[in-house]
């Protein structure tokens, strides 16, 4: 056997569909099925083509969307290697349900439908991987089904967040963790961004130029780069992980839930009757110098309701964000746009007022029903 079909046969191999079928037949698999080198943003199945083969991910990552009569996009899945699709079609002898292109480049390869099926049954075992590996790919659906109740701000950082995910290796079926900024392996403009979440463009301008000017990302040469993906994770916690998929991957993110985060507020600068209080955020605590704000602090700099602390909806996280007021709010004397994300020992400065943060981590928070 030469080199390169040696090195085929690993790339079968690494998915566990084709790890249970003996050498002598994937070897036969393989050299009757080529693998096809297909570049970057090439479509591979439009919906409604027929559906003849097993598709089967070698190397590379493809899009899964819906593409309507207008040229929306509502993108589905990022299929990273090792992956298949089209096998529901092929299955049930359906046209191709959704669109599939390349993120970047891929190697492909087709089995006929009538050998594959013939393969799995010859094999249990690859019967029984292909349905493992069905079911998983059905919970990330389920869980991609929750975008609908999702914010445009929420989506936006899935999808950036889930693109960032495809520079990550994967660590015993989780992503690897990293430090510093994250740069996306593929260019998204804006009108991109906007056409895969089916959103308007000038309402995705004004999240990425928020976000840009709060440091938050950043474009260079026609790639985001992540500088506080905390803040993307914190937002896009409810829907995260809907979008990407490996065959093998771990689903424990998917039902993830971070230890509930317990803040109070303790003032230490300004007027000297109030120093030294301290204040219990529990879900969220609005601050001003009127009603409803519930901490009220004397101070004509502050605006009737100027901010509001408060706790992420996944628990995990304190913000704050300043309500439109006249003055703005500071963290360690620096200004902050619209929100961000508190630390323990962060010190807000409003309205001639400095509050100390104390921030702990409580207890799991309980399953729903529990």
């Amino acid at each position: 056997m030469s080199e390169a079909s040696s090195s085929l046969l690993v790339l079968w191999r690494e998915n566990p569909i084709f790890a249970a079928v003996d050498e002598p037949a994937l070897r036969e698999l393989s050299a009757r099925c080529p693998a096809e080198e297909i570049p970057a943003r090439a479509m591979i199945l439009e919906a409604g083509a027929p559906v003849a083969a097993l598709h089967v991910v070698l190397t590379g990552t493809v899009r899964v969307f819906h593409r309507s009569a207008d040229g929306r996009e509502a993108v589905v899945k990022l299929l990273r290697a090792p992956s298949v699709f089209a096998e529901l079609e092929l299955f049930h002898d359906l046209p191709m349900l959704e669109c599939v292109d390349t993120v970047d480049d891929v190697r492909l390869a087709r089995v006929p439908g009538p050998e594959y099926i013939a393969l799995i049954h010859r094999f249990p075992a690859a019967m029984y991987a292909h349905l493992l590996h069905l079911s998983a790919a059905f919970c990330v659906a389920a869980k991609n089904e929750q975008q609908v109740f999702a914010l445009l701000e929420q989506r936006i950082a899935n999808l950036l967040l889930s693109y960032a995910d495809l520079e990550l290796p994967y660590d015993g079926g989780d992503v690897a963790s990293a430090e510093g900024p994250l740069e996306l392996p593929t260019p998204l403009s804006q009108n991109d961004i906007a056409c895969s979440l089916g959103a308007v463009r000038r309402s995705v301008a004004r999240i990425l130029s928020g976000w840009q000017k709060a440091g938050v990302l950043e474009q260079s040469e026609g790639r985001w780069i992540l500088h506080k993906r905390e803040e993307l994770e914190e937002l896009a916690a409810p829907i995260r992980h809907s979008l990407n998929y490996q065959m093998g991957m771990s689903l424990r993110p998917l039902t993830k839930r971070q230890g509930l985060a317990q803040a109070r507020l303790e003032i230490t600068r300004g007027h000297p009757r109030w120093l030294g209080r301290s204040y219990a955020v529990d879900d969220q605590l609005i601050i001003g110098r009127q009603a409803p704000a519930k901490l009220l602090l004397p101070s004509e700099l502050l605006s009737p309701q100027h901010c509001r602390v408060f706790r992420a909806a996944t628990g995990g996280r304190i913000w704050l964000e300043d309500l439109e007021s006249l003055n703005g709010c500071s963290v360690n004397d620096k200004k902050v746009g619209r929100q961000t994300v508190l630390r323990d020992g962060d010190r807000i400065q409003i309205g001639g007022f400095e509050l100390l943060v104390h921030l702990e981590r409580g207890a799991e928070p309980a399953a729903d029903g529990g």
